[in-house]
C-alpha cells in the first residue's frame, strides 16, 4: 500500500482524470488507522508525501476523510511511553508486542510523532480555518472535562504521567504543532487583500481562544506547565505582532507563581519544574517583547522581586 500510494504521488499528474483516486485514498485510510503503530507508519509516511504534492495535496485535503486524518495524527500525538504498564489500550498493548526494547520503542514513537505532526501541519496549511476550528475545538472540550472518569487531584499521590497531564499534553502537542503551520501559511500565503482578511480573523479567534485559557484554573502543576508554555507559544508565534496579548501573558507569569508543598515529594518536584519552566518562558517572552513592554516588565520585576530571579 505503501509502494502503490508512492506511486500515485510521483505520477499523479498522468493518472488518468477517472481514476478512483478517493476510493485508493479511502483504503489509505484504513491502513493507516489500523491500531498497531508498526502496521500503520509505512502509510503515515506515504500521506505526508500525497499532502506535500503541489496538486495532490490540495485535492486530497478537499476529500470528507481528511477530518479522520486530522484526528487520528492528533489522537497518536498521545505520549505512549508514559502510560502505565497495566494499561489496557490496544495500541499499547500492541505497540509493547511489536518492540523488543525500550529505546527502541522511544526511537520508534519519536519517528511516528514525528510524520504526525508533518501531517497535521500540511492539513492546516491546505484548511487553516476548519483545521483550527477542529483542532482547539478538541482540546477546549478537553480543558473542560478534564477530570470527568478520573479521581480528583491529590497531592499525597500525585503522579507526573496521569492521564489528565498525558491528555493535555497531547493537545498542546497539537496546538503547537498548527500553529507552525500556520506560521508557514502566513509567510506564504498572506500577501492578498482577501488573504490578509482571513489571517486578522483566525488571529482574532487565537486571541479569544487564549483569553479563555487564561481564565482556566488548574492546580496540577504540569498541567499549567504546559498551559504556560502553549500561551507563550501563541504569544511568539501566531500572535507575535500584538503587544496586548503578551501582556496578558506576562501577567499570568508573573502573577501565578505557585508555592512549594515540601510535605509532598513528588508534587513539590512538578512545583520545581512549573517555577523552572515559568522563568524560561519568561526570556522566551522577554526576546519577542517590544521595547516599551520590556521596560514595564522591567519595573514590575524590580518591585515585585523578579528581577533577582531573573540575574544571569
Amino acid at each position: 500500500m505503501c509502494s502503490l500510494g508512492n506511486y500515485l504521488e510521483r505520477k499523479f499528474s498522468t493518472i488518468p482524470p477517472r481514476a478512483n483516486i478517493q476510493g485508493f485514498l479511502q483504503l489509505l485510510m484504513l491502513v493507516v488507522q489500523s491500531q498497531s503503530l508498526v502496521v500503520s507508519i509505512p502509510v503515515l509516511v506515504t500521506w505526508t508525501r500525497l499532502l506535500s504534492h503541489r496538486a495532490l495535496g490540495p485535492a486530497t485535503a478537499g476529500m470528507p476523510f481528511i477530518v479522520d486524518l486530522l484526528e487520528l495524527c492528533s489522537n497518536r500525538l498521545l505520549r505512549y511511553e508514559n502510560l502505565s504498564e497495566d494499561t489496557e489500550d490496544p495500541t499499547y498493548v500492541l505497540l509493547i508486542e511489536d518492540t523488543d526494547t525500550i529505546p527502541e520503542r522511544h526511537a520508534f514513537l519519536g519517528n511516528y510523532r514525528r510524520y504526525s505532526c508533518q501531517v497535521i501541519e500540511s492539513i492546516v496549511h491546505l484548511r487553516l480555518s476548519d483545521a483550527f476550528s477542529h483542532i482547539l475545538g478538541r482540546a477546549e472540550n478537553a480543558l473542560r472535562t478534564l477530570y470527568d472518569g478520573q479521581p480528583p487531584l491529590n497531592p499525597s499521590n500525585y503522579s507526573k504521567n496521569s492521564i489528565p497531564v498525558l491528555t493535555i499534553d497531547t493537545h498542546a502537542t497539537v496546538i503547537e504543532t498548527a500553529l507552525r503551520g500556520y506560521v508557514k501559511w502566513r509567510t506564504v500565503r498572506a500577501q492578498t487583500p482577501e488573504e490578509e482578511q482571513k489571517m486578522v480573523a483566525i488571529e482574532a479567534y487565537f486571541e479569544k481562544w487564549c483569553g479563555q485559557l487564561l481564565e482556566m484554573k488548574f492546580e496540577d502543576p504540569l498541567i499549567r506547565k504546559r498551559i504556560l508554555q502553549l500561551l507563550v507559544a501563541f504569544s511568539t508565534s501566531a500572535l507575535d505582532s500584538n503587544p496586548g496579548f503578551m501582556l496578558k501573558v506576562l501577567e499570568h507569569i508573573l502573577m501565578t507563581w505557585p508555592a512549594l508543598q515540601p510535605e509532598h515529594k513528588v508534587f513539590n518536584d512538578a512545583i520545581r519544574d512549573l517555577q523552572t519552566e515559568s522563568m524560561v518562558e519568561l526570556q522566551r517572552l522577554a526576546s519577542k517583547m517590544p521595547d516599551h513592554l520590556l521596560v514595564s516588565f522591567a519595573i514590575f520585576s524590580q518591585f515585585s522581586g523578579w528581577d533577582l530571579l531573573l540575574t544571569p
